[in-house]
């Protein structure tokens, strides 16, 4: 074979290398946006420095826990002040990263209710940094099949569903 041919081939085969390359990177940036926008948490848990979980009202009273990062340390700040368990908040961190909004669905306004969430089972607020809110996240009913709970990022316009694991590491917690 010739020095012109054997070049020619080699060109071709270097374009057809880059396609393939570029066209993987691509596809990876797609499936890390998609992963992104479906997450139930924007910021990475790793960044929130405030947890408080308040459940429904339970005869007659609404119970809250409250947590609060101190120096890499989370800290049981209500009902009482202590050291919180390091594996249990680590874990439920770890499942707070991992929770996707699972089957987003518009509902009509007043039908809250019907998903448990016009006085929701248990309400999570978070913190990440000084003064900075983010969305509360409220856990309704669970779903007619029991493997799900409803939920609602505050006032957004749509419900969704999270895992029944996560749901139930939250309302234990």
């Amino acid at each position: 074979m010739s020095a012109k041919k054997t070049l020619i081939i080699a060109v071709i085969c270097a374009l057809v290398l880059g396609g393939y390359l570029f066209d993987q990177h691509r596809r990876q940036k797609q499936e890390e946006s998609k992963a992104v926008a479906g997450r139930l948490l924007k910021p990475k848990a790793e960044t929130l420095t405030g947890l408080t979980l308040i459940r429904g009202e339970t005869g007659g009273k609404v119970a809250a826990i409250k947590l609060e990062k101190h120096d890499q340390h989370w800290m049981l700040v209500e009902p009482v002040l202590a050291h919180a368990d390091h594996n249990a908040v680590q874990g439920l961190m770890n499942q707070l990263d991992q929770a996707q909004k699972k089957d987003p669905f518009k509902f009509e306004q007043g039908k809250l209710g019907d998903f448990g969430l016009e006085k929701p089972v248990l309400t999570v607020s978070f913190s990440a940094g000084v003064n900075e809110k983010l969305p509360d996240l409220k856990l309704g009913s669970k779903t007619p099949d029991g493997n799900a709970s409803y939920a609602r990022l505050d006032e957004e316009p749509e419900l969704f569903t999270v895992g029944e694991s996560l749901a139930r590491s939250l309302i234990v917690t």
